[in-house]
């Protein structure tokens, strides 16, 4: 019956229109647990968009919400075109087993509210929020509204069950407004009129039915217009609207107990105007506040950006995709994960030619000295468990930079140990090309500084012929123990020759792996002041810059350790790729302990021999696919 249902609603709304304009599904059986059908599910909105730091704080928030609560969620997220396709990546990525969710597209309602004066800093989102009873279809009758900042302590259903309390005439339901703000003590011409100290409205129930049927959505523009004329214009954005409104029509509202909406901002006074135990907290100011229960609720909401998604999804991670008969299937990482595109950054112009690499918590600091060192766009997947993450995101945010975009993707927990020592380091490579907005890539890892003259590169790049890579000649200090100040390289080509001759420097592994990078023909690279071709050799594995949109995802079945650059460089050759050699640029490595999937290379035969096996069988298979026959 549950199933039917659900068929006939997703029919409904493919063939009426009524939704959104674009849905993602997600069906999950689920038991009636309320006492009117709007019970059997709670439906929330959210509207995400502007700073990067929404998409974090929606996560952090949901995570807060599925903690205490078992029930089914419908969720919809009134986003703008940039925001839309990170966070259905997110969403779809999180696959959450009790959540189904709709996105608007907010761009089509903007020009609606873009007339009204507004200093607020949530800028035209937070007067988007006006315009809910519009942007949700007709067929929807109640519904949440939820601000990104809010954090829960308790099951929302609590909450939700508040509409049982409203009676024919009331519309909203809102929380006093803990503050003396609208009391307007002071007769501030910026002060908007409230019903004594006015409404918050982080959290906005909606019986959207009664708003349709009372004509909402003119009256709230003629009442914007009347108090417009007398304040110029909103210094808290749609609450002074909706506060406005309620004024006007008092018996519209429906006060909600303090506890859900108990708020944390720089004005309020909510540990005297509320001596229930809070069990939403809101943090809804730009600046951290110095009141005395401040730091406490802090902690609370730092513990729930630790607390690791992947448990709220109600079901544990297994092997998926693996062939457990498969002796191999151990050696075979995770290919799905959570993800948060553009979690930091976003390039909203295409850039010619950006850095593309990943890495890892362990990594953090050569990730630094990279992006120091490259003074261009970065597009970079980062992975580990969401600590971490959040730590990295931080590290990164210091930096000051437009032009560096973060994509997160959250470490899985797995049953098995070997799955979750395995570095998805392929799948993070993928990661970091698909949502690279650049024309050329120079595909790199983190533990590299790149270096030379960066409009050399370009120019170089620019000459580049179809099925041509440019390759950045990589080196490494001949001892381990030695340390160079790379900063003093930069683009000192003459320099690097120097070490070279002295034998401070040397091609990368080229006494332990020569086969590696030997080829890029070091001796020719000092002479040169042009390109120069070289010829591809078996297990040449270079760093070098190609075409975005030529360029083939690397193979995610490899991780951690061993053949994962290889079995992608041996593509291109397969794909008839020729590899000329820039003689100005060139990647110096950072010396740093052996990772664990190399450590367990070295030890565990049967792992080398699962990888020699699994790279045979992505020639074979490469060779297949194009047509070519293997020597």
């Amino acid at each position: 019956m549950q199933s039917n249902y659900s068929i006939s609603y997703f029919l409904l709304i493919l063939f009426t229109g009524t939704s959104s304009y674009f849905t993602i599904w997600n069906f999950v059986d689920h038991t009636r647990v309320g006492a009117f059908p709007e019970e059997d599910y709670i439906r929330l909105a959210y509207i995400i968009g502007g700073n990067f730091m929404t998409r974090l704080m929606f996560m952090q928030h949901f995570k807060s919400v599925l903690k205490y609560s078992d029930h089914f969620f419908r969720l919809h997220l009134i986003t703008d075109e940039n925001h839309r396709s990170d966070i259905h990546e997110l969403m779809t990525s999180w696959n959450i087993s009790n959540c189904e969710w709709f996105f608007h597209n907010l761009t089509e309602f903007e020009k609606r509210v873009a007339w009204i004066p507004n200093s607020h800093y949530s800028k035209y989102y937070g007067l988007s929020k006006l315009l809910i009873p519009e942007i949700i279809g007709n067929d929807i009758g109640k519904i949440m509204f939820m601000d990104v900042d809010i954090i829960f302590q308790t099951n929302i259903f609590d909450l939700w069950k508040q509409f049982r309390n409203f009676n024919n005439s009331q519309v909203f339901g809102m929380v006093e407004n803990l503050s003396d703000w609208y009391l307007n003590k002071d007769g501030k011409k910026s002060v908007w009129p409230a019903l004594g100290r006015g409404f918050n409205t982080g959290i906005i129930m909606f019986d959207l039915d009664k708003l349709r049927k009372n004509g909402w959505a003119s009256k709230w523009r003629v009442v914007a217009n009347k108090y417009l004329r007398i304040h110029g214009k909103t210094a808290m954005s749609d609450q002074d609207i909706f506060n406005a409104y309620i004024h006007d029509y008092p018996t519209e509202i429906i006060q909600i107990p303090c506890a859900y909406n108990y708020q944390l901002g720089a004005l309020t006074k909510s540990k005297e105007l509320c001596p229930e135990t809070p069990l939403a907290l809101h943090f809804n100011s730009q600046n951290k506040t110095v009141g005395k229960n401040y730091a406490f609720f802090d902690k609370i909401r730092k513990a729930f950006d630790e607390m690791d998604g992947s448990d709220l999804k109600r079901r544990r991670r297994s092997f998926k995709g693996n062939n457990q008969k498969d002796i191999c299937h151990e050696y075979l990482p995770l290919d799905n994960f959570r993800i948060i595109p553009n979690a930091i950054g976003r390039m909203t112009k295409p850039a010619e030619l950006c850095m593309v690499t990943q890495f890892s918590k362990d990594r953090l600091n050569h990730f630094l000295e990279s992006a120091n060192a490259w003074r261009h766009p970065i597009s970079t997947a980062v992975y580990g468990k969401d600590k971490d993450l959040l730590d990295i995101a931080k590290a990164v945010t210091e930096l000051n930079r437009t032009d560096i975009t973060i994509h997160l993707v959250f470490e899985e927990p797995t049953e098995s140990w070997m799955l979750d020592s395995l570095y998805p380091i392929n799948f993070l490579r993928n990661v970091a090309i698909e949502h690279a907005n650049c024309k050329y890539i120079l595909m790199t890892d983190v533990d590299f500084v790149v270096l030379g003259d960066y409009g050399t590169i370009i120019d170089q790049t620019g000459n580049l012929k179809q099925k041509e890579v440019l390759v950045i000649p990589a080196l490494e200090m001949t001892y381990p123990q030695l340390r160079l100040n790379l900063s003093n390289f930069l683009s000192r080509k003459d320099l690097v020759i120097e070490h070279l001759l002295n034998k401070t420097i040397q091609t990368f592994r080229e006494t332990i792996w020569p086969s590696s990078h030997v080829p890029t023909n070091i001796s020719k690279w000092i002479k040169s002041n042009r390109t120069y071709m070289v010829n591809y050799e078996k297990n040449y594995e270079p760093y070098f810059v190609i075409k975005k949109e030529e360029c083939p995802f690397y193979d995610q079945r490899f991780g951690g350790f061993g053949w994962n650059k290889v079995t992608h460089v041996m593509q291109l050759k397969m794909m008839n790729y020729k590899f000329l050699v820039s003689p100005t640029s060139f990647m110096i490595h950072q010396n740093h302990n052996a990772s664990k999937s190399l450590k367990r290379w070295r030890r565990d035969p049967h792992y080398q021999k699962c990888l020699h096996t699994l790279k045979n069988k992505f020639m074979k298979k490469t060779a297949s696919r194009l047509g070519i026959k293997l020597r």
